[in-house]
C-alpha cells in the first residue's frame, strides 16, 4: 500500500490517548477491517470521506505515521506474535498478514523487525523458557468456545496496558456525559496488540459497551461502532489484577495451544467484563478469550 508523501516522516510524534476525530476513526477501521487484506490510501481515505492528500496529511499529523506505515505494521506486529508464540507455518502466517507469498512476507518481516521471521523464531525458541507449573495449571482452565459475531460501542485508547483502568475510567465519563446509564452497560474490551512487539505508546486497546441498539447520531468521535468478531476462542476465567491478563494469555499461548493443536488467529482477543471495570482498578471479574485457529 503505497503513501502520497510516502518519505514526508514525523519527527517524535505518537498517537493520541483518545481520537476525536471520526473521519480518522472510519480510516482507521477500514485499515484494521481484515488483517488479510491490505487496503490502498484511496481506498482508506475513500471510507473517510477525504481525498487521499488531505486524509493522509491528517493521518500523519494525528498518529505520528503514514497511512502505509500503519497497516503494514499492525499486520507486522500480529505476524510477530504468530511466528513466536506459536507453532504456525510461516506460509500460513504470511497468507494470514496479507501477502501473496512467503518471500513478500519475509522481506517486508526483515525490514520491520532487522531480521527474517524464521530467525526470530528459532531465537525466541531458544530464549523460551518450558511451560511451569503456573502455566500448565492455567492451562487446565481453558476451554475452547465458538462466538457469534456481536456488535459493539466504545472508545480507541493508546498507551501501555497497565493505563487500561484509566482507561475504562475515561470512557465512563463519556458515556455518562452521553446520557448512558451505566447500571445497565455491559463491557468488552478489545486486545489488538503483543507488548513484546509494539512499543507501549502505540499499543491500541477499545473500551467498549454491547451495542444494544444504540442510536445512530451518538456513533461520532470519539465513540465509534467495534466487532466481536465471529471465531473460535480460547477462554477462561480471571479474578483480581489486570496484570494477570497478560500471565494468562502467555500460558494459553506456551501451555495450551501445543496440547490442544491450534494456533492464534488475526482475529482480537477480547476481555468479557462480568463487574463493571470503571469502579474498581485493583480488581477484575472477566473472561478473556483468545482467538485461534
Amino acid at each position: 500500500m503505497g503513501d502520497q508523501n510516502d518519505a514526508d516522516r514525523p519527527v517524535a510524534r505518537l498517537p493520541p490517548i483518545q481520537i476525536e476525530d471520526s473521519r480518522l476513526l472510519s480510516g482507521i477501521s477500514a485499515l484494521e477491517r481484515d488483517h488479510t487484506v491490505l487496503p490502498t490510501l484511496d481506498e482508506v481515505a475513500g471510507t473517510a470521506g477525504m481525498s487521499a492528500f488531505h486524509f493522509h496529511r491528517r493521518f500523519l499529523e494525528t498518529m505520528g505515521e503514514t497511512v502505509g506505515d500503519y497497516g503494514r505494521r499492525i499486520r507486522l506486529q500480529r505476524a510477530a506474535a504468530m511466528v513466536t508464540r506459536t507453532s504456525a507455518s510461516l506460509l500460513d502466517t504470511a497468507q494470514r498478514s496479507g501477502y501473496a507469498s512467503q518471500e513478500a512476507f519475509t522481506r517486508a518481516f526483515a525490514r520491520q523487525f532487522h531480521m527474517p521471521p524464521g530467525t526470530l523464531r528459532r531465537t525466541a525458541v531458544d530464549m523460551s523458557p518450558p511451560p511451569r507449573q503456573n502455566d500448565r495449571d492455567r492451562a487446565a482452565l481453558v476451554r475452547p468456545d465458538w462466538r457469534e459475531e456481536g456488535r459493539l460501542f466504545g472508545m480507541r485508547f493508546h498507551g501501555d496496558y497497565s493505563n487500561v483502568p484509566r482507561f475504562w475510567r475515561l470512557f465512563a465519563q463519556r458515556l455518562q456525559a452521553h446520557g448512558f446509564d451505566l447500571d445497565k452497560a455491559r463491557a468488552v474490551g478489545i486486545l489488538h496488540d503483543d507488548p513484546g512487539f509494539t512499543p507501549p505508546e502505540r499499543i491500541r486497546y477499545d473500551c467498549c459497551i454491547v451495542d444494544d441498539g444504540v442510536p445512530n447520531h451518538l456513533v461520532r468521535a470519539p465513540f465509534w461502532r467495534r466487532p466481536l468478531q465471529e471465531s473460535l476462542y480460547a477462554r477462561t476465567d480471571i479474578r483480581g489484577g489486570y496484570d494477570q491478563i497478560a500471565m494468562v494469555i502467555l500460558s494459553i499461548c506456551i501451555a495450551w495451544l501445543p496440547i490442544a493443536r491450534k494456533v492464534l488467529s488475526e482475529t482480537p482477543a477480547y476481555e468479557i467484563y462480568h463487574a463493571a471495570p470503571w469502579n474498581r482498578d485493583d480488581w477484575f471479574d472477566l473472561t478473556v478469550m483468545v482467538p485461534i485457529a
